[in-house]
């Protein structure tokens, strides 16, 4: 009994943390798939301006536009069940 107690107490933590990445990384996959989608819908529908929010997997992505001096950039930025806010950009050009 005390054994499968050592083992559990040892893997448990190592189990959450692994669970917590395979999170992270789904939802950044999700928010890069988002963000190549947003550029190509800029390209093809000549939509380079506003911001608008995207619910998928019970996690809102915003994706948002917005033109500097020398180029437009779309960004994706959500935030994980730990309030870490992540944000992705690509440049449409």
């Amino acid at each position: 009994m005390s054994t499968w107690l050592i083992i559990t107490c040892a893997l448990l933590p190592q189990v959450l943390l692994v669970w917590d990445q395979s999170s992270r990384l789904q939802q950044d996959k999700t928010a890069l798939h988002l963000l190549y989608d947003e550029l190509e819908r800029g390209i093809d529908e000549s939509v380079t301006t506003g911001t608008r929010t995207v619910q998928l997997n019970g996690t809102a992505y915003e994706v948002s536009w917005s033109e500097g001096t020398s180029k437009t950039e779309v960004c994706v930025r959500h935030e994980d069940e730990n309030k870490n806010v992540y944000q992705k950009c690509r440049s449409k050009e």
